[in-house]
């Protein structure tokens, strides 16, 4: 896994993606960013864990501009569910 400062790139650079519309770029990269991220929070330590679990709340976000965008309207309500 990355640390905690590249992390935060990958997550901005796909909030970035998500505001530009480039959603090719997201469906990329983000399913693996997301498992990472998932990972992450998970093996991290108590002050670390806020921090990655607002990271994968942007992220989720991201992904849900995908699935809304092209329609998967029940996807993108998962997805708000989870964040």
């Amino acid at each position: 896994m990355r640390p905690l400062s590249e992390l935060r790139v990958a997550v901005a650079e796909a909030a970035r993606w998500r505001l530009a519309a480039q959603y090719t770029r997201i469906v990329r990269k983000l399913p693996d960013l997301l498992a990472e991220l998932a990972r992450a929070c998970h093996q991290a330590s108590a002050g670390e864990r806020a921090d990655l679990a607002g990271l994968l709340v942007r992220a989720y976000r991201s992904a849900d501009a995908v699935a809304y965008k092209f329609g998967a309207r029940d996807l993108s309500a998962r997805l708000i569910e989870l964040f």
